[in-house]
């Protein structure tokens, strides 16, 4: 049984837009203060953040698919997952362990 090549671009897009969700919704409860990043106001700048990076993953990836010159190989769709995976993983520490002085981290995500 011979392995689809677009069995790898589906797997990697409902990996973005699973991605994007969690982004999206971590940037909903930053927005709402049920979570916190522990800068007190500061936390705008990881709200802002985690936007522009959504936006800008989506635009490459929906570019890519649209446009015939743009053409992402897998290597570089692997990069881009990857850069993926450590945001989420950074904004994730950031929520948890790596909280800044005003609120640290109390075993609590929500508030």
């Amino acid at each position: 049984m011979e392995k689809s090549p677009h069995l790898s671009k589906n797997l990697q897009n409902i990996f973005f837009a699973i991605w994007a969700i969690v982004l999206l919704l971590i940037s909903y409860g930053n927005w709402n203060g049920k979570v916190h990043f522990g800068l007190g106001l500061a936390d705008m700048i990881y709200f802002v953040m985690t936007l522009i990076v959504v936006f800008l993953i989506a635009v490459i990836l929906v570019t890519s698919r649209l446009s015939n010159k743009v053409n992402l190989t897998n290597k570089n769709r692997f990069f881009i997952a990857l850069f993926c995976l450590v945001f989420l993983v950074f904004i994730l520490l950031k929520m948890t362990i790596l909280r800044g002085p005003i609120s640290p981290w109390n075993g609590n995500v929500f508030f």
